[in-house]
């Protein structure tokens, strides 16, 4: 999403964008897509090259003759530095957007490529991520390049903002009671945002507050996933957890919340969704990996990862401080997000980066 963000904010009159997908465009292809800028699928499958990927991509590249390659996430970073050589580019510019991945839980392509990165890493003109947490953890794991780069997300505060008159409408709309204190989780179903830690720190708060409701969406986060649906069954959550799947109307069901929660145990840079929350004038409460800390920085609560009584005590601690304090800390969130992470000031980052590594003549 940041990068859909990016491209459809970027001054057109100065950069001229393509994106190649090296597997199908899914949903943020779509958006880019439907933006008005090229964008190409390889087709290939996740963690499964195959020759005529490559070949288009070659080809690809061939024709585009771009300027700046900026690449996105570890198999990108390796297959984009790799057909960029062979096709010409000179600045490749790499973007790494995690931390302490448990590699163990992934599979081998991507443990692979991220060993293969490392050696490589000198190579690039660029590495671009979105934490310091992230530079810090990549040199540690042995990265080595002359021009590290930290630039945060950005959020689009026309899209994301507090909107009271959206509350009572979007509890209708997804059978929320009114008066229910709604916890917000937003993420796809991964080992690393830990849902067993979520599930387990819901228990703990129903037993002190039985009025509560967690709302959960993201891919695969439906009643069809079995093993997200067993976990809440053998708590007995059944009927406080409504799963809503994948959605496109994420601002609005943020709006009729009361607090939106973070449960990752690993691996997590700068959670757009946190930044999205605080934007709607939510209270967070987030485990303590990435940036998070730096980001909610007094406006609501960080706890330690795999804790879920940990997790457990600041959701009720929130709960308990009342209506008028949760708004006071939201309000605070909203500012926060204003004054640091618009859109606007991140994508200027990367335009300032962008001209800097370009020669003059271009």
């Amino acid at each position: 999403m940041m990068l859909a963000k990016l491209l459809t904010t970027i001054d057109s009159k100065k950069f001229s964008n393509h994106v190649i997908s090296l597997t199908s465009l899914g949903p943020v292809g779509d958006i880019i897509n439907r933006s008005g800028i090229p964008t190409y699928a390889l087709g290939m499958q996740a963690g499964l090259f195959n020759l005529k990927g490559f070949y288009t991509l070659w080809r690809l590249m061939r024709e585009i003759k771009p300027s700046i390659m900026q690449t996105w996430l570890y198999h990108s970073d390796l297959v984009g530095l790799v057909f960029g050589k062979l096709s010409g580019v000179s600045k490749i510019c790499w973007n790494i957007r995690c931390t302490n991945m448990e590699m163990e839980k992934y599979p081998l392509s991507s443990q692979l490529a991220l060993r293969l990165c490392s050696h490589l890493s000198p190579m690039p003109s660029c590495i671009v991520c979105n934490s310091n947490e992230a530079i810090s953890y990549h040199k540690k794991l042995g990265y080595r390049n002359r021009n590290w780069r930290f630039i945060p997300n950005g959020f689009d505060l026309e899209k994301f903002k507090p909107d009271v008159s959206l509350r009572k409408r979007k509890r209708q709309e997804l059978g929320l009671n009114e008066d229910a204190i709604c916890i917000g989780r937003i993420a796809r179903f991964d080992p690393m945002k830990d849902f067993q830690s979520l599930i387990m720190s819901a228990l703990q708060i129903k037993k002190r507050n039985s009025n509560v409701s967690f709302v959960l969406c993201g891919a695969n986060v439906d009643w069809q996933n079995e093993k997200l649906a067993n976990m809440i069954t053998e708590y007995g959550l059944t009927d406080k957890f409504v799963l809503l799947g994948q959605r496109n109307d994420i601002s609005e069901i943020m709006c009729c919340l009361d607090i939106m929660v973070s449960s990752s145990a690993f691996g997590e840079s700068f959670p757009n969704v946190i930044g999205e929350a605080m934007a709607c004038g939510l209270p967070c409460v987030a485990t303590d990996v990435g940036e998070c800390a730096n980001i909610i920085d007094g406006t609501g609560l960080v706890v330690p990862p795999k804790n879920p009584t940990a997790l457990s005590d600041a959701v009720n601690k929130l709960i308990d401080s009342g209506f008028e304090k949760r708004r006071e800390l939201g309000f605070k969130a909203a500012n926060r997000i204003r004054e640091f992470y618009s859109i606007d000031k991140i994508v200027t980052e990367y335009e300032k980066l962008y001209l800097s590594i370009l020669s003059p003549d271009r």
